[in-house]
């Protein structure tokens, strides 16, 4: 991807799940309107 070389041996995959479940928030967060009356609602 444009030239851009990772080293996964060197990756700490706990700050990915780390990233995902923020990235997560934020989105339900910012979203809560389009999820009234669903499962999701509940979620904190």
């Amino acid at each position: 991807m444009l030239g851009i070389k990772i080293d996964y041996d060197k990756r700490i995959y706990g700050f990915d799940l780390l990233r995902a479940f923020a990235i997560f928030c934020v989105v339900h967060t910012h979203g809560n309107h389009l999820l009234k009356g669903t499962l999701l609602e509940k979620f904190p």
